[in-house]
């Protein structure tokens, strides 16, 4: 018997009332099928009819599927996005990453800010490697099932915005060094003429 069935068989003797509770020691199997001895469980016994039946279900039925939604909530992956081509997609991408100006410039030297591909209007894959998609340019041969593990739809503006950022935060700028010597160059220069600029004020 599963927790969820014990769950659901307690619930039912709450809703159909005592009559003589009394506490009795069962071995219980887990879900490992393991077995857990003398485990104390406090019923009340009641007289179970035909139409008691659709309760018992009722509660078996509520307790399991209430299980399944606790289960899977946490990887339910969003696959909507509010771009259907690449109208925006350079202005999303500087407004998310304004804290990190270093992957504004990686975008630009990756994709220049393009996730679709102008001609076909499909995903952008990359030239030198067809496995990077999208502004970014994530590898979906390395990434794209971590991606999904942790929630993001790379094929979206918004996941692949977001899986970079993850990228960035726990590797860095590594998975974009095949295009250091673009956007290293650009991010000194950009950092160069921020300090010129406050030494300025």
């Amino acid at each position: 018997m599963t927790k969820g069935l014990i769950t659901a068989a307690l619930m039912v003797s709450s809703m159909y009332g005592p009559t003589q509770a009394h506490t009795s020691t069962s071995a219980v199997m887990l879900a490992d099928n393991s077995i857990v001895s003398n485990y104390a469980v406090t019923t009340s016994p009641v007289t179970i009819t035909g139409e008691d039946m659709a309760g018992i279900n009722a509660a078996i039925d509520a307790s399991s599927t209430s299980a399944l939604i606790a289960n899977t909530a946490s990887t339910t992956i969003s696959t909507t996005t509010q771009f259907t081509d690449n109208t925006g997609v350079m202005a999303y991408v500087k407004k998310t990453y304004a804290n990190e100006p270093i992957l504004i410039d990686i975008a630009r030297c990756e994709s220049t800010f393009r996730q679709y591909d102008t001609v076909t209007g499909s995903i952008l894959h990359g030239k030198a490697d067809a496995d990077d998609i999208g502004v970014m340019q994530i590898n979906e041969k390395y990434q794209l099932d971590k991606a999904l593990n942790a929630g993001y739809d790379i094929d979206t503006v918004e996941g692949n915005v977001a899986y970079a950022q993850y990228l960035y935060d726990t590797q860095g700028a590594a998975p974009w060094k095949a295009s250091e010597s673009c956007w290293s160059v650009a991010y000194a220069n950009s950092q160069t003429s921020q300090s010129i600029a406050l030494a300025e004020k």
